[in-house]
């Protein structure tokens, strides 16, 4: 996966016109992702709060390690057939 900030550098490179242009771009992109680290950086820090961001952490683990799983294990996504309804 690409950021988007560099993602879209490049497409405005290659002359590409983006169907949705977003304001305050890239500084407001900047200033969320530094409010999701600060976020993150005072639920480690606070005690109350501990908890939770563990509990997180260790989900989004588990989700990214079943993914990995089924990724190398399981059926190819381009051998999917969906019938079309009519």
């Amino acid at each position: 996966m690409r950021p988007p900030i560099r993602l879209r550098r490049r497409l405005e490179a290659t002359g590409e016109q983006l169907a949705l242009r977003v304001w305050g771009f890239p500084w407001l992109s900047r200033v969320t992702l530094g409010g999701l680290v600060l976020v993150v950086t005072a639920m480690g820090l606070l005690p109350e709060t501990r908890p939770q961001l563990l509990i997180s952490l260790v989900t989004m683990a588990v989700v990214l390690g079943l993914y990995q799983i089924r990724l190398r294990h399981g059926p190819d996504p381009a051998s999917y057939h969906v019938p079309l309804r009519e």
